[in-house]
């Protein structure tokens, strides 16, 4: 990633004369990054692999008075936007920020992390926790829609769901939110734990559109917990949108219920209005983050965590039995210095049902030193393909974790397109400091694309809220759009005085 380390001299004379006023910033023949002003500048890329920063329309900066121009130009160029700034089509990784912490309340300002996102056809629909707190969840679910393959957004908050949203919701937080959509109902869905300890839900948000959303359906909620301890966790949800499937139309949402020490999976078969009773399987988890994926033929599959191991659980009659887990690999971490970076499962399924899955893990360290993402796919005679996607060298220093993997649903076989989004830590020496990246490959994973950088510059932990360590998230998403891959992240700028500044961005890039 030397390309991204170059300043060019005259890119930064440009923008700090222009600091005043509106500026326009021209790059030259090497690989440059390009600071706009808090002002409109016009900002053109050079004959390198540039990274363009506009800082117009950034309401903490300048209330929003500014729009920049980008343009890339030649090269591999990465822009990162403000909402409502132009940005040209000559530019192969767009990132723009689609919605940002309104609540200047008890929790931690400004501060949005964990998305999760969902696509059909260019539409797309995002969720987030929204003004996270130190000691568990946020002040309330936010969504962020858009209908033209993740070029443009609109953003809120879910109504009906926690105290600060508007109209006011019975529960004080909510927390990992997560988005799908009922073909067969035309309805999206977004899950979420509804948080007031010791009482917790599973709350289920309704949208025709992703845009006006209804009051929450609370499909459990959980007996009271001792102390603050978390009755419910990492709840996940899928609907079963295959033309051939007997149980086409039926929702799944799976969650770890660590008073029992389950997995349970609940099924809706009416768009989500109500929620059958719990099938469980017991395995006394430490881990879980359980996420369900539908195969064309139905069937249900649960990817999932445990004993530094990942596994998956089967069902074929819609989610009322599983089978015995099937281990996928072995998944040792390595510690992510001060952050909160757990190794969970991010998973997808191509058009032929072949399960690919995401995850963090020191597999390929000698000595366990250091996180890849690794990506592993189901093997049409049994068992799963294991490989370490190459980011960096294995004795970089650097180490990979959140990973967000996206699956085109109309490729197959030795055509499998596939886009992983993911973050980046640096070799930390007096300051830890975090990228974001995105790679993908056109061949089920076989090779892979040169990784690209998508944030502008490298921001230290301490940008970040902390909860259980400075946290981003313990997930983030990519989706295909229209043939694009869409990832959807959480990225830090400097703070504004006492104020956090971490949003939610949204990245768009073509995988070929």
């Amino acid at each position: 990633m030397a390309l991204l380390r170059a300043l060019a001299p005259l890119a930064v004379a440009l923008a700090v004369a222009g600091a005043a006023s509106a500026a326009t910033i021209q790059g030259g023949a090497r690989s440059e990054r390009l600071v706009g002003t808090p002002r409109a500048d016009a900002i053109h890329g050079g004959a390198g692999n540039d990274v363009l920063l506009g800082r117009g329309g950034n309401d903490l900066l300048d209330g929003g008075r500014g729009r920049d121009r980008i343009v890339c130009g030649a090269g591999r160029d990465a822009a990162v936007a403000e909402p409502g700034e132009t940005v040209s089509s000559d530019c192969e990784f767009v990132t723009r920020r689609i919605s940002r912490d309104p609540f200047a309340d008890s929790a931690v300002h400004a501060t949005e992390v964990e998305p999760d996102s969902f696509s059909v056809g260019p539409k797309v629909v995002a969720t987030f926790q929204v003004g996270r707190y130190p000691d568990g969840g946020a002040s309330a679910i936010g969504f962020a829609t858009s209908g033209d393959a993740g070029r443009t957004w609109r953003s809120g908050t879910l109504p009906g769901l926690t105290l600060a949203t508007r109209p006011a919701g019975p529960y004080p937080r909510g927390s990992d939110p997560v988005v799908a959509y009922d073909a067969k109902h035309g309805v999206w869905l977004v899950s979420s734990l509804a948080i007031a300890t010791p009482d917790f839900a599973l709350a289920i948000s309704r949208s025709t559109d992703g845009i006006s959303w209804e009051a929450p359906v609370f499909a459990f909620h959980a007996p009271p917990t001792f102390g603050d301890d978390l009755g419910l966790d990492k709840e996940w949800i899928v609907c079963d949108n295959g033309p051939a499937s007997r149980f086409r139309g039926r929702c799944y949402v799976t969650y770890t219920d660590f008073q029992f020490g389950v997995l349970a999976t609940r099924h809706s078969d009416d768009g989500g209005l109500t929620w059958s009773a719990p099938a469980s399987f017991n395995a006394g988890f430490t881990d879980a983050g359980p996420q369900p994926l539908v195969r064309p033929n139905g069937e249900l599959v649960i990817a999932f965590r445990n004993l530094e191991s990942m596994y998956m659980l089967r069902s074929a009659n819609g989610g009322l039995s599983f089978g015995l887990p099937e281990q996928i690999a072995l998944a040792p971490v390595a510690n992510t210095p001060e952050m909160r970076a757990p190794s969970l499962p991010s998973a997808e399924i191509a058009a032929d049902g072949t399960v690919y899955a995401a995850w963090n893990a020191c597999t390929f360290r000698p000595g366990c030193t250091a996180n890849d993402i690794v990506v592993a796919h189901s093997l049409p005679v049994g068992g799963w393909a294991v490989t370490r996607v190459p980011i960096h060298g294995a004795s970089s220093g650097f180490t990979e974790f959140t990973p967000g993997i996206a699956v085109d649903p109309a490729s197959s076989g030795d055509g499998t397109r596939i886009a992983v989004t993911y973050y980046s830590l640096r070799p930390c020496t007096d300051v830890c400091r975090i990228d974001a990246g995105a790679i993908s490959s056109t061949d089920g994973g076989r090779t892979w694309s040169a990784p690209q950088r998508l944030n502008t510059l490298s921001f230290p932990e301490e940008w970040l809220p902390s909860a259980g360590g400075f946290f981003l998230g313990d997930y983030i998403s990519t989706s295909f759009a229209a043939g694009r891959a869409v990832g959807v992240l959480a990225l830090a700028e400097p703070p504004v005085g006492r104020r956090l500044d971490e949003a939610i961005y949204a990245t768009t890039f073509a995988v070929r």
